[in-house]
């Protein structure tokens, strides 16, 4: 009798235990029903009021009768050309005043300061400020509040009149602004979190005053400085269109137009090589293998060879300027996996120094021209990248490798080449001891030297070769070519090099070759030294290393 009641009273426990469950989950079940219904209705509701807020704005714009001075073109299809006349920035002078223009740019920064708004419009890395004020049959209420709804870098058209204020505009480059008459908007940006003009404000501080502990940034500067170095990867288009990476591309263009004509000038003509070549070392480990219809090939890594051949040809004195691949691992700040290569190959009658020479005119022309050229430009980099004055003296200082590794203190024959934390090393003892920035170092040890370079007569451990550094590092590097078929197959072999691969090379030294040489400067080393970029990054437009394929 006991057992049964004690086995009833166990049931009933566990039935009320298992309701008590039940009502938890169902309570818990509601509750949750009723924050998910809740949560819904107040997203209806914020919906509903969106909607409403924007039929409101809709019929806002519908009655304001200045709606023609202002709004959004269609999408441009070509459907017409008209005789409307756009103006450059950089072109507005006194003889525009009190005139009516037209300009296009994008919308680099906005200021509402009641019925007034204070836009900046953008041209490259020029700027102008745009004045809007509420006054009868131009401007109304209406149209600033629709100014305000443009987002920064959205691509607008400006309608106004050229004047200049009595007090200095601080926040444009122009000192002329225009009265705003109307304003159309091309194309919209979607809403960015820091536009360009935030961009630039973050990186004029240097690396030394965001480091300093004695110096309070506030959070969102925190964070805009986070997001102006991120910019460089996830978003590179709207990195470039800052001041300093605008001026950066400009001086990048025209030292490719300097080098190309200085050297027409010189009885030089422009030849343009294959890129795609037969692999003529296994495993090459700086060469991008593929596969060319079941042969063996790579990306080129050197320009020469082609250039060599041209000389060969009869045309006496050549020059390329083109991409050149390295299979380079790891991310360093002077090295990339594709670059620009200002390439240049000669024949000579007597000595490897005439190329020195041809090479050393050249990028004292090309110092001197962007000095007296692109003051505007130089100044706008340095006001992102602050760097020492350079400092270039004629005649260049011209060293041996042993006597580099003098002054580097180094024992000879125990380095076999410069590497980077020498060359920074033995920049800073030569500035300081010879007082220049820009020297050259010759004849580098055999066993550091390309196959194809001619050996010393009377030290047969180096080589007739030559490097130029600008600063810190090494701008361009070049050396009096093997033109005897019988010691260049003798080197290649040294070099592990399959002969057959290289073979039309050597019959075409062999048909009676020109003594030549030539020299290769890489365009973004040049560009990340004599700027002092810190980075060579900032001087590729789209940069590849190892860990970067897109954009």
């Amino acid at each position: 009798m006991a057992e049964c009641l004690q086995e009833s009273a166990q049931k009933i426990s566990e039935e009320i235990q298992e309701n008590k469950q039940n009502f938890e989950e169902n309570y818990s079940n509601n509750q949750n029903s009723i924050k998910i219904k809740l949560k819904q209705n107040k997203l209806i509701k914020i919906k509903n009021e969106a909607l409403q807020n924007e039929e409101k704005w809709v019929q806002e714009l519908n009655d304001d009768s200045l709606k023609e001075n202002y709004g959004d073109y269609q999408l441009v299809q070509s459907l017409q050309q008209t005789n409307k006349k756009w103006i450059q920035i950089k072109d507005i002078d006194d003889s525009f005043l009190g005139k009516n223009i037209l300009i296009r740019g994008r919308l680099h920064n906005l200021r509402i300061i009641g019925n007034c708004a204070f836009l900046i419009v953008r041209q490259q890395s020029q700027n102008i400020q745009v004045v809007a004020q509420k006054q009868a049959d131009i401007t109304s209420k209406t149209m600033i509040k629709w100014i305000k709804k443009i987002h920064l870098e959205s691509i607008i058209d400006i309608h106004g009149i050229v004047q200049k204020p009595n007090i200095p505009i601080n926040c444009a480059s122009s000192q002329y602004e225009i009265c705003l008459k109307k304003i159309f908007v091309v194309s919209r940006s979607s809403s960015l979190n820091y536009g360009v003009a935030d961009i630039q404000r973050i990186k004029k501080k240097s690396l030394k005053e965001i480091s300093d502990e004695n110096e309070e940034i506030d959070l969102e500067d925190r964070k805009a400085i986070n997001n102006s170095f991120l910019f460089n990867t996830i978003n590179k288009v709207i990195d470039l269109r800052t001041s300093a990476q605008q001026a950066i591309f400009r001086l990048k263009s025209s030292i490719c137009q300097m080098f190309r004509e200085n050297l027409l000038l010189q009885g030089f003509i422009e030849i343009h090589t294959p890129k795609i070549i037969q692999s003529f070392k296994k495993e090459y480990s700086d060469s991008f293998s593929l596969d060319y219809f079941g042969i063996d090939a790579q990306l080129s890594n050197f320009p020469k060879f082609y250039s060599q051949m041209a000389i060969q040809s009869d045309f006496e004195r050549v020059f390329e300027i083109g991409p050149i691949y390295r299979k380079l691992h790891g991310r360093t700040h002077h090295t990339l996996c594709e670059f620009i290569g200002m390439n240049l190959e000669m024949e000579i009658k007597e000595s490897y120094q005439e190329v020195i020479d041809i090479v050393t005119d050249l990028l004292f022309s090309i110092f001197l021209s962007l000095e007296m050229m692109f003051q505007q430009e130089l100044q706008i980099v340095k006001e992102y990248f602050p760097s020492q004055t350079l400092k270039i003296k004629k005649p260049v200082l011209q060293i041996s490798f042993q006597e580099a590794c003098s002054l580097l203190g180094e024992v000879q024959n125990q380095m076999d080449y410069l590497d980077n934390i020498n060359q920074v090393k033995l920049s800073k003892i030569i500035s300081q001891k010879y007082d220049t920035d820009f020297y050259i170092i010759t004849q580098f040890p055999s066993i550091s030297s390309n196959f194809m370079d001619i050996v010393c007569d009377e030290e047969p451990n180096y080589t007739y070769s030559y490097k130029f550094f600008l600063r810190n590092g090494e701008i361009a590097s070049g050396s009096q070519r093997n033109h005897d078929p019988l010691s260049l197959e003798k080197r290649a072999l040294q070099y592990g090099i399959d002969i057959n691969s290289i073979k039309k090379y050597i019959d075409v030294i062999s048909y009676g070759a020109y003594p030549h040489g030539g020299c290769c400067i890489g365009l973004e080393r040049l560009i990340l030294y004599y700027l002092d970029l810190q980075n060579i990054r900032k001087a590729s437009l789209f940069s590849r290393d190892s860990k970067t394929i897109n954009p």
